[in-house]
């Protein structure tokens, strides 16, 4: 009578989270550059002296900053699409992919919720989200075209009644507002891999000492490694 409940559970832990991913950004449907080209050589047009004073170089990467920020904004009875490429259809094995996404509205602690329209490559399905967490929603593997292209629109009204809406702008937080993530492997794969990186580096920094040490003291010779070991875990910290 134990094991009947417990399996459900062992296995939606094994798909949801002991499974490797792959994650794809979205992107927009036109460059966001190009946008703001255009943007641009028509101010060269009509406001000239708004480019002398603030830069050629300065102004263009404003433009594509307000253009990316109106990508990710959704207003009231508003749209907005975003493209996912490159997905190998033949990679699918489960049945469902993830959307990740976050929305943010005018109210920094909001926890209100809003029915909003998803679209997946041209099929709509009403959708129900709350403003403020990260949240994944599953959609269909089979809504991936052919070509391993997959366009999410984003409409902003309450598909039982069009007329309504969320009265506020929703803005989708990130880079590029929502990523899309399918199964790559299981668990055992994910932590072979992880066992053999971690190997690589622990073979790695026992070969640097043993270098050190034929011609260094012991102690010079494993505070050099530390270091090393030191420099190369904050890697990522520094580069950022």
């Amino acid at each position: 009578q134990q094991a009947g409940p417990r399996a459900p559970a062992v296995a939606e832990v094994q798909r949801e989270v002991l499974t490797a991913r792959v994650s794809f950004p979205a992107q927009p449907p036109e460059p966001l550059e190009d946008r703001a080209a255009r943007r641009l050589e028509q101010l060269k047009r009509e406001h000239a002296a708004v480019l002398e004073e603030l830069g050629e170089e300065k102004l263009f990467a404003q433009l594509v900053e307000q253009e990316r920020r109106q990508w990710l904004s959704i207003s009231p009875h508003g749209q907005e699409r975003y493209i996912f490429e490159g997905i190998r259809k033949s990679e699918l094995t489960a049945e469902h992919l993830q959307l990740r996404l976050r929305l943010l509205s005018g109210t920094p602690a909001s926890e209100e919720h809003v029915v909003l329209t998803l679209a997946l490559n041209g099929r709509k399905f009403p959708c129900t989200l709350q403003i403020g967490p990260y949240q994944m929603l599953r959609i269909p593997a089979e809504a991936v075209g052919a070509d391993g292209k997959l366009e999410v629109t984003v409409i902003h009204e309450d598909p039982r009644n069009p007329a309504r809406a969320y009265p506020k702008d929703l803005v989708l937080s990130g880079e590029g507002g929502m990523e899309l993530l399918y199964e790559a492997g299981g668990f055992g794969a994910n932590l072979a891999r992880g066992l053999f990186m971690q190997w690589l580096r622990l073979g790695f920094l026992a070969m640097l000492g043993l270098a050190c040490a034929t011609f260094l003291s012991f102690p010079v010779a494993a505070l050099l490694s530390l270091t090393v070991l030191s420099v190369a875990l904050s890697s990522g910290f520094v580069v950022e």
